[in-house]
């Protein structure tokens, strides 16, 4: 009998998430989905007066990943009972807009290369100009030996290795 009552339960749980993403397609901004959510589940909501005018949220998948995705762009805490279940949501602020950490380098083709104008220093005390191959597959940059001195590092600073190059083995000093 228990596991009857759960499975209603469950299945009204699903459905009053069903009718809110069905209810998602009519709604026009962010604001008027999670206002839906409040109605369609239940879930009691504080804090919805910081919901700025956002534009409406896809959202896919099970309810959870779809508070998730309607939640994304505001710092909250999901409140749940007993068993599990989402009943309450407070809504704290909107995050920060998130820092662009790309950087942008003009390039000039060389050949089958990308090349780039660098400013490279071992120490930040010495800089020597240069242009470098981009090479996206690399896992390191590649230095001539002698700039080891005129950018400010010591050659005993490094350790003798072989490394595997598109040409085959090589000899390098690693550091840094």
């Amino acid at each position: 009998m228990l596991k009857i009552l759960r499975l209603c339960f469950f299945m009204a749980a699903l459905n009053c998430f069903n009718a809110f993403a069905q209810n998602e397609e009519t709604s026009v901004d962010l604001l008027s989905q999670i206002e839906s959510l409040q109605t369609q589940s239940g879930i009691q909501i504080e804090g919805i007066d910081k919901i700025q005018n956002d534009v409406k949220a896809k959202t896919y998948g099970n309810s959870e990943q779809q508070i998730k995705q309607l939640f994304a762009a505001y710092n909250h805490i999901a409140i749940r009972n007993k068993k599990g279940i989402i009943e309450r949501i407070v809504i704290l602020n909107k995050k920060p807009p998130k820092k662009e950490s790309r950087i942008v380098l003009p390039t000039k083709r060389q050949g089958s290369h990308f090349t780039v104008e660098v400013a490279v220093s071992g120490d930040g005390r010495l800089w020597q100009d240069a242009v470098m191959v981009l090479d996206t597959g690399a896992d390191l940059v590649v230095l001539p030996e002698s700039m080891i001195e005129s950018i400010g590092l010591a050659d005993s600073r490094f350790t003798q290795a072989k490394m595997q190059t598109a040409n085959g083995e090589a000899d390098a000093k690693i550091g840094l």
